[in-house]
């Protein structure tokens, strides 16, 4: 019912599998939710979900994902992001960068409307 918590909870039993098969598309569902609304808790566990995408570990890549939700990360704080984005840097062409960043604005507008 739109609780950034409960949201990011769910995540987290994904991420698990506790009391579900595992599930980290399932997880990152989630945690994108609760990420969205501002839960920094959610934004870091998104940002290591997707990155785990990114090296391809339980889902298809997305390298666009994974770099915007880094920028986010890294835009809200988290010192790791920056190192993280670097080292994508040298995998994408400028597009897709530019891509990535068109999506992180987008979702750093979500998060201050849901504040």
């Amino acid at each position: 019912q739109g609780s950034a918590e409960a949201q990011f909870n769910l995540g987290i039993i994904y991420a698990h599998g506790e009391g579900v098969p595992q599930d980290l598309k399932e997880a990152v569902k989630w945690c994108r939710m609760a990420a969205e609304q501002g839960h920094a808790k959610a934004q870091f566990l998104s940002t290591v979900l997707v990155v785990c995408n990114n090296f391809g570990l339980g889902m298809p890549q997305d390298s666009k994902e994974a770099y915007a939700l880094l920028s986010v990360a890294k835009t809200n704080g988290d010192d790791s992001a920056e190192k993280n984005l670097d080292i994508m840097e040298k995998k994408m062409t400028k597009d897709q960068i530019a891509d990535a960043m068109s999506l992180a604005t987008e979702i750093q507008n979500r998060i201050k409307a849901n504040r």
